[in-house]
């Protein structure tokens, strides 16, 4: 009996049913490892909400905000992102810029510290060669704990990494020449 149920609420997930599914999480009790994932997978965030709800916070739900940042299905995150520690929505934000999701990527920004986890999204955004979402990630982000832990895998001659590199040297050249126009503004209101 447990096995049926367990089948009839993958289908109705996969469907979309929220009736469906809310029935079948009464009668089990539970909701069984994966079944969110088939609602993610067909991004039914309705679906999504009822099993979270059920569900609370753990495994299946990192792996599905994950899937659904990934996927770019901002309704989705949305449900899920309150069952998630900051660092969980923060690996979630990287496969969000590892595949380009601005959408969601914008979302998750606020709800998480970018520098923790060595720049992760950053890393991800350069990993999936996205020089757009690079570029958008930056400010936000330690760029080079992010170049330190890229070398660590030895992802450091690709163009998105030059492209990084060539970022952190433009804000060292735009330092140093703030630094020389002050110091001659200095000088002239010395001088007067």
């Amino acid at each position: 009996m447990t096995l049926q149920l367990h089948s009839e609420l993958q289908q109705a997930a996969l469907k979309g049913d929220v009736q469906d599914v809310v029935r079948l999480v009464q009668m089990l009790g539970y909701v069984p490892e994966h079944v969110m994932d088939a609602a993610v997978n067909k991004n039914h965030p309705l679906v999504v909400r009822e099993l979270v709800a059920v569900a609370g916070s753990g495994d299946d739900v990192v792996r599905c905000i994950c899937m659904a940042a990934e996927w770019g299905f901002l309704e989705c995150v949305k449900e899920l992102v309150d069952y998630c520690e900051p660092e969980e929505i923060g690996y979630a934000l990287g496969d969000a810029a590892s595949e380009g999701r601005f959408e969601v990527v914008q979302y998750l920004i606020p709800l998480c510290d970018l520098k923790a986890n060595e720049s992760h999204p950053l890393q991800m955004a350069c990993i999936g060669g996205n020089t757009a979402m690079i570029e958008y990630l930056y400010p936000w982000s330690d760029p080079q704990v992010a170049l330190e832990e890229l070398e660590k895998i030895e992802k450091v001659d690709t163009p998105a990494v030059v492209f990084l590199r060539q970022l952190i040297e433009n804000e060292r050249q735009n330092a140093r020449l703030h630094e020389q126009i002050n110091s001659v503004g200095l000088e002239r209101s010395r001088k007067l």
